[in-house]
């Protein structure tokens, strides 16, 4: 499938929107939010119809109506598809009116169920139409979303469930639970059944007294019985023996031709048993290279009697073991580093000392503290003082100004002053000026001697606080010893619990090689089972190809004994059939007397069945009845035969049915998983060329990461590296898909925000990787502008006021 055009009216942030697909690569770039997204979103619309997708989330929050036209070609032909939504009274649904799809130029209305239905044939996507889903061959085989990819990859619980999905393994579990469904059904019927075959033994025992009473009369008419049987007989021999004397008539005019066919046969059987000797000494010479390739199968010994299920089991706990024993030492390696950085920076002190060391700092502290509130007390109260000793300064320095402006006149009371009294008055306000600042400076020297007290105490305290803080870290260090010890401890026997429990056993009969680990030797040992196995499995093949040679040898001998019978009768029949050729006239005489002697034997028959049919007709009544219970007995059987049916389709069903789906499913998963693992395992390689760090994809298909043999998680990996495993993920599953998918014919390949986080040295890798996708067309959806140097064409999204717009730029 190769997209040509898309054309969207009101479908979320865009009003109209027209593009054309060329063929090649692909990219749309905008910012987050933009709209790219919503260009994905149209093509599945468009394909597939809502799915489980709300159709209020595809029309815009303006518009009543929305629309989608899509253009493809599919081996060279090219379709249109269109689907349109409907707002009515605040509920979005699909227009029936407006979906529809056109083929050479003819357009044909479909519903919007049956539209999915006509592009999944067009498609050859070989999957249910089921409207309430999207295809899920093109989510998982075409476009994945980023957030899908995450999801899985992050295992919110539902991963394997979605790979089912993906896979088609649902069908499994259906199965199974229909089996279940019906296993329930059968126990109401046989529930009901059982009810229905009550009276059979009631029924079989009346029959029982009917049949007694029917004998009784039986033996009244036993006389005349045995006289009209006597009868009768001699009359049938006589009929029989006048017919073999007819026939002899008749057939004295074919013997002579059946004398010559004989003869005939006799000649045709000769040649069959010639070609039957062949065929045995054919046979018996495959028996005998059959005995020889069976020799070679038994010389194959059987390396263990232990059955292989348990080797598997062991194997994979010896693995186990192993890399438990890699994370156990592993830890206990940073227990001991732990340990021992912890010992030397106590310098051998233990809890309780360092915890008086602790207890008098802790006083120091809080007696400095005390002295340094006290300090900066004595601080404020001479800075206040210190204020109101400036404020009395600034009025003393005010009055002596004013006094030393006196004249000679007073100016409140223009009274004249004397020059002493002026004199007076200032010496006065000087020396009162002079005290006030003397006291001042005394004052400011005791402040500054009071700060700098605070200063050392300040100092002080937090030398106090810094030695505190680090003797608290000793303290909760001292603390931790005995927990790491114990943990020590504990992993130290861990570790000699696992290597006991790791030393190989090896069998009697396959000894172990020098240096091999115990999953080494279970996997040899696994090898030679196989083969073993094998032999025995053609040693059963050809012994069932010999028995049936033997088999038919002996059917070729006794057709040949047959066939020699045969001719041997064949000789006879023509011996006897020409000495009969002469005795016609015996036959005529012999016919005339048996005439005469049927007469009489006639005329005595009629005399005894009329006594006997008087006592038929009692005998009749009591058949009835017999007939009436043997019905009744005969359904009753029927009820109870079909009641043991479902009891033992119900126990097929639990106990052998359902048990082969589980394991044909599981076996199936494995194989998906090992196609899926070497895909995976080729993409990371060619992501990420770090020769330390390897990846593969465990039984839950989630992708397990390593570096220099140990795990990491992915939700610590850095962005540029969980886009590499998405990618890589991704890739697979797009590969794993087409593989299974024999119908899957599509040349078309979305990727959402593939290069995510990507360094430089990553983005460099993304040209070599999408060349070998060697795709005819590729869309790829993302933010990144370095991208534009990998793509034959680049549309620029942009969104402005709410409405987004797309500009092809080249």
């Amino acid at each position: 499938m190769l997209l040509k055009s898309l054309s969207l009216t009101n479908v979320r942030s865009y009003e109209n929107l027209s593009i054309d697909f060329p063929p090649g690569y692909l990219l749309f770039r905008g910012d987050v939010g933009s709209g790219k997204s919503t260009i994905l979103m149209a093509i599945e619309f468009a394909l597939f119809g809502l799915g489980s997708v709300k159709a209020e989330s595809l029309i815009s929050k303006k518009a009543q109506r929305c629309e989608v036209v899509l253009r493809f070609e599919v081996d060279e032909t090219e379709y249109e598809v269109g689907r349109a939504i409907t707002k009515k009274e605040n509920r979005a649904f699909q227009d029936s009116g407006s979906s529809y799809l056109v083929q050479d130029g003819t357009r044909e209305p479909l519903t919007p169920s049956d539209l999915k239905a006509r592009v999944l044939e067009v498609l050859k996507f070989r999957e249910p139409a089921n409207p309430r889903a999207l295809s899920r061959v093109y989510r998982y085989a075409v476009y994945t979303p980023q957030e899908e990819i995450k999801s899985i990859l992050e295992d919110k619980g539902d991963r394997e469930e979605t790979i089912r999905k993906a896979f088609g393994m649902e069908d499994y579990k259906i199965a199974t639970e229909n089996a279940s469904l019906v296993e329930g059904r059968l126990s109401g019927e046989m529930a009901r059944l059982s009810g229905l075959f009550g009276r059979l033994d009631e029924d079989e025992s009346r029959l029982s007294e009917v049949r007694l009473e029917a004998d009784a009369i039986k033996d009244g008419l036993s006389g005349l019985q045995a006289e009209k049987i006597a009868l009768d007989q001699e009359r049938r021999r006589m009929d029989s023996e006048m017919s073999d004397l007819r026939g002899q008539i008749d057939e004295l005019n074919r013997m002579q031709a059946e004398k010559d066919q004989a003869e005939r046969d006799i000649a045709n059987q000769n040649d069959h048993l010639e070609r039957l000797r062949a065929a045995i000494k054919k046979d018996r010479d495959q028996m005998e290279a059959a005995d020889g390739a069976i020799e070679e199968c038994r010389r194959v010994a059987l390396p263990t009697k232990k059955p292989r299920d348990d080797l598997e089991n062991l194997r994979r706990a010896a693995l186990e073991r192993d890399r438990r024993t890699h994370i156990i030492r592993s830890q206990l390696d940073r227990c001991r580093a732990d340990l021992e950085a912890l010992r030397s920076g106590l310098d051998g002190k233990e809890s309780p000392e360092m915890r008086k060391i602790v207890d008098g700092l802790e006083a120091d502290v809080l007696a400095d503290e005390r002295a340094l509130q006290q300090a900066e007390q004595a601080i404020r109260d001479a800075v206040g003082r210190m204020g109101e000793k400036t404020g009395e300064i600034s009025m003393l320095a005010g009055s002596l100004d004013k006094a030393s402006s006196l004249g000679s006149r007073c100016e409140y009371c223009d009274s004249a002053l004397s020059p002493d009294y002026v004199d007076r008055l200032r010496n006065d306000r000087r020396a009162r000026l002079d005290a006030a600042r003397a006291v001042l400076a005394a004052m400011e020297q005791d402040k500054e001697q009071a700060e700098d007290g605070a200063q050392k105490t300040r100092h002080r305290l937090n030398e106090n606080r810094n030695r505190l803080a680090a003797r608290r870290k000793d303290l909760e260090a001292a603390d931790k010893m005995p927990g790491l010890v114990r943990t020590a401890g504990s992993l130290e026997a861990d570790l000699t619990a696992l290597e006991a429990a790791s030393a190989i056993r090896p069998e009697e009969s396959f000894p172990a090689l020098p240096g091999e680990s115990a999953h080494e030797y279970l996997g040899r040992l696994l090898e030679a089972l196989a083969r073993h196995e094998a032999a025995v499995k053609r040693q059963d093949i050809l012994l069932q190809q010999k028995a049936v040679l033997a088999e038919r040898v002996q059917e070729s001998a006794e057709s040949c004994e047959a066939c020699e019978e045969k001719i041997r009768t064949l000789r006879i029949l023509a011996g006897g059939l020409a000495e009969s050729l002469g005795r016609r006239d015996a036959v005529d005489q012999s016919v005339r007397s048996l005439q005469g002697d049927l007469d009489k034997i006639q005329a005595s028959l009629l005399g005894v069945e009329k006594d006997i049919s008087a006592k038929q007709v009692l005998l009749e009544r009591l058949a009835e009845d017999a007939e009436r219970l043997h019905g009744d007995i005969l359904e009753a059987k029927k009820h109870r035969a079909r009641h043991n049916l479902c009891g033992d389709h119900a126990e097929w069903l639990g106990e052998y049915f359902a048990p082969s789906l589980r394991k044909m499913e599981q076996e199936v998963m494995n194989t998906l998983r090992y196609d899926f693992n070497d895909f995976y395992a080729q993409w990371y390689s060619d992501l990420v060329e770090d020769p330390t760090k390897t990846s593969y994809i465990d039984e839950r298909f989630g992708p397990v990461i390593q570096q220099d043999g140990y795990q990491q998680e992915f939700a610590y990996l850095s962005g540029g590296e969980k886009t590499s495993v998405a990618l890589a993920y991704r890739l697979a599953l797009n590969s794993t898909m087409r593989r299974q998918a024999e119908t899957l014919r599509s040349n078309l390949l979305i990727l959402d925000e593939p290069t995510d986080g990507f360094s430089k040295a990553q983005m460099a890798k993304v040209r070599t990787i999408l060349e070998s996708l060697q795709a005819e067309q590729v869309i790829m959806v993302s933010h990144e502008a370095e991208l534009e140097g990998y793509v034959d064409h680049v549309f620029a999204v942009t969104k402005g006021e709410g409405v987004s717009t797309v500009r092809r730029l080249s």
